[in-house]
């Protein structure tokens, strides 16, 4: 099944959300250092958004070239299958591995969320989840590794959530 354009349309809309919630806790201050250089929370999103899809990508042990596709239209790229391979190559981390911690960026927007905590947190999932059934669909090839790297990962954030939540009075 190749992505409609409505669905990467749907995807858009949760990115341009996310990067507005980002640049709200970027103007509060909310930023990162990664291997030196400081980043606001939405470049970081970028990067490990970009990251969860090369990952995922890989976890069925094959980068298709429609998957690359996808990754650049959605984020605004122009990686080569190549560049994906050398990536995930070079980043000495397994797939598992990335597939098993939250991203930076996640565990900062949940502490910048504050009151809306829940409500943050929930599109965040939502989105991943929504990202990562739409990868898994991209190039017609239903791998159920891709498939089981993405509910792991959404329950791992949500497992993440519920652990995080700060606690009613």
């Amino acid at each position: 099944m190749k992505i409609e354009p409505e669905q990467l349309d749907v995807l858009r809309t949760y990115l341009a959300s996310i990067y507005d919630a980002c640049e709200k806790a970027s103007a509060a201050g909310v930023s990162a250092t990664v291997n030196g250089e400081k980043l606001n929370l939405r470049q970081l999103f970028e990067i490990e958004t970009t990251a969860y899809l090369m990952y995922l990508s890989a976890s069925d042990n094959v980068i298709e070239e429609d998957e690359v596709a996808f990754i650049n239209s959605l984020m605004s790229r122009t990686y080569s299958l190549d560049d994906c391979v050398k990536f995930i190559e070079s980043s000495q981390m397994s797939a598992e591995e990335f597939l098993s911690q939250p991203p930076v960026s996640f565990k900062l927007l949940a502490a910048y969320g504050g009151a809306d905590y829940a409500d943050a947190m929930d599109a965040l999932i939502s989105f991943y989840d929504v990202l990562g059934m739409a990868l898994s669909e991209v190039d017609d090839n239903l791998a159920l590794p891709e498939r089981n790297a993405y509910k792991s990962f959404v329950y791992m954030l949500r497992g993440y959530k519920a652990l995080n939540e700060p606690q009613q009075d």
